[in-house]
């Protein structure tokens, strides 16, 4: 979606004084005005992050349980375009389990079986929003409903938060839904601290990446066990 675009022309007034007999000349010169829209912002998956699944072991009847995917917790750097250093396997939520990126673990009142480690029986997505250096966008998650069943993002997605300059950039939360200000990465090479192995944001100029993570909640009357459930998460990006 591309701004609107507003021109002021203001005509400045001035006071001209002449003197008996002094010929008055008047002039007038033309100016072109010109303008260029800001290019549309683009978001796309990355390859091999296209989708988010929970799974085939959701448990229909846990009405008021819930299923979450592991996604901002374990991360790898290079996947992310990232320089917090994660290295895939964080277990942040619970240690030494061996959670990895598209892990499902059981939430409230556990609505699926938890993945044992090194195992991921679901997936998050992964978005790479492409728009100009030093713009600012805003992005919007919709919460997904369908019949027994319902999705938020939760914690577990998240933006990079480039700073423009060396610090640590985080992945900041999605839970809520939305966020606002997110910050395209700077020209090249102002991201990176130079000391990280993994510098990767060094090659995302004018870009950001998010993941898509969630949590299934199970409502009344719940799901039928064998059967399978799917929607679409429309995800809105507008520049600010």
């Amino acid at each position: 979606m591309q701004p609107t675009q507003r021109f002021k022309k203001t005509l400045l007034a001035s006071t001209l004084i002449i003197g008996a007999g002094i010929t008055s000349t008047a002039s007038a010169e033309t100016f072109t005005i010109t303008a260029s829209g800001i290019p549309d912002v683009v978001a796309a998956p990355v390859t091999g992050f296209e989708t988010v699944e929970f799974g085939a072991t959701i448990k229909g009847s846990q009405i008021g349980g819930s299923c979450k995917i592991y996604g901002a917790t374990t991360f790898s750097d290079s996947d992310m375009a990232h320089d917090l250093d994660q290295d895939g396997a964080d277990d942040t939520l619970d240690p030494g389990a061996g959670e990895i990126f598209g892990s499902v673990y059981p939430g409230t009142t556990g609505a699926c079986n938890k993945d044992t480690a090194g195992q991921a029986s679901g997936a998050a997505a992964i978005i790479e929003i492409d728009g100009v250096p030093n713009s600012t966008v805003s992005i919007s998650i919709p919460t997904v409903s369908g019949t027994g069943w319902t999705y938020s993002p939760s914690d577990e997605s998240c933006y990079v938060n480039y700073g423009g300059d060396s610090s640590v950039d985080p992945c900041t939360s999605l839970a809520s839904g939305s966020a606002t200000g997110v910050a395209m990465a700077a020209a090249y090479g102002t991201e990176t601290d130079g000391t990280n192995a993994d510098d990767y944001d060094t090659i995302i100029e004018g870009k950001v990446r998010m993941i898509l993570a969630g949590e299934l909640t199970i409502e009344a009357p719940g799901i039928a066990q064998g059967t399978p459930v799917a929607d679409n998460i429309v995800v809105t990006v507008v520049y600010e």
